[in-house]
């Protein structure tokens, strides 16, 4: 996306309008996705992120995906959050003891904040 955007504002700043540079042949499949590819390629180069997977695929973007967040923390996980994660290499599930803090100062806030609401003791 950075790539991306540096080039639309060096294309821009070189004199072009932003419908010659839809224009382009680079951005064929960015005109056959959506009737106003300036106005998208605009709003890319001032820093808008596009979610429409037409325009993503039309760019050569991953698609975005919804993933549930956390019921615990609130935040996304890229692997299993609790006791057990599994280790596909080891082909089981790996219990996971809970990390244990010095003392409240050295845990995170956010943890302690989650343990303070749902009594947990340390």
């Amino acid at each position: 996306m950075p790539e991306l955007r540096r080039l639309l504002n060096a294309l821009h700043d070189g004199g072009l309008s932003w419908r010659a540079i839809a224009a382009l042949p680079e951005f064929e499949p960015l005109r056959a996705a959506t009737p106003a590819a300036h106005v998208t390629l605009q709003r890319i180069a001032r820093g808008h992120v596009p979610r429409a997977d037409a325009i993503r695929d039309a760019l050569g973007l991953p698609r975005l995906v919804m993933v549930q967040a956390c019921p615990e923390c609130g935040s996304v996980h890229l692997h299993a959050h609790g006791e057990r994660v599994y280790d596909p290499s080891a082909q089981r599930v790996v219990r996971r003891r809970p990390r244990r803090y010095r003392d409240l100062f050295s845990m995170p806030v956010g943890e302690l904040r989650w343990m303070v609401e749902n009594r947990v003791e340390m």
